[in-house]
């Protein structure tokens, strides 16, 4: 339940129309979607801002190659600074069918120890696949709350802020 709220929520971030986008250009001329909200009463998301940032950008490569690019934990430290510039170390991964980019993974962290808080988190990862696109969704979760989790406690109230990449073929 909790990586299906995770994904949910991603997708709604980056989908929301209720929410105003602030369209910002860089000093390269590109430019990215900002939107910003209040958190006040969701328990499933920390209480406080929540800053939301979108970027389209065209790749000369198809699908399946840059899926599985994001899929490779070796490379993942050339593009997620929550990698904390090491390996992750798959701990769970559960199918959610026959395809082999359809599933749901639990990571730690085993980079550099200068951010011993790192060392209490965990990373939860969304994966889905097929001809239509490609989903990515990430989440930082506490290792005190995944525990918990695991052992038949409620995933309702632990917070997740998700983080992720979809891949549109193009058309």
């Amino acid at each position: 339940m909790l990586a299906q709220r995770m994904t949910h929520n991603f997708c709604a971030m980056v989908c929301a129309t209720i929410y105003n986008w602030e369209k910002i250009q860089s000093a390269n001329g590109e430019y990215a979607r900002l939107m910003m909200r209040k958190n006040i009463a969701d328990p499933g998301e920390p209480i406080g801002v929540v800053l939301s940032a979108t970027k389209t950008i065209w790749l000369p490569v198809k699908q399946q190659p840059l899926f599985e690019f994001f899929m490779n934990e070796q490379m993942r430290s050339h593009w997620d600074v929550l990698s904390n510039n090491g390996v992750m170390q798959p701990t769970v991964h559960i199918s959610k069918g026959q395809n082999f980019g359809n599933i749901i993974s639990l990571f730690s962290a085993n980079g550099d120890d200068s951010n011993a808080n790192q060392n209490n988190q965990l990373i939860l990862k969304d994966t889905f696949t097929d001809a239509t696109g490609s989903l990515l969704v990430y989440a930082l979760v506490d290792s005190l709350a995944m525990n918990v989790m695991m052992n038949g406690g409620n995933s309702s109230s632990v917070s997740v802020l998700p983080y992720g990449i979809a891949i549109v073929p193009d058309c």
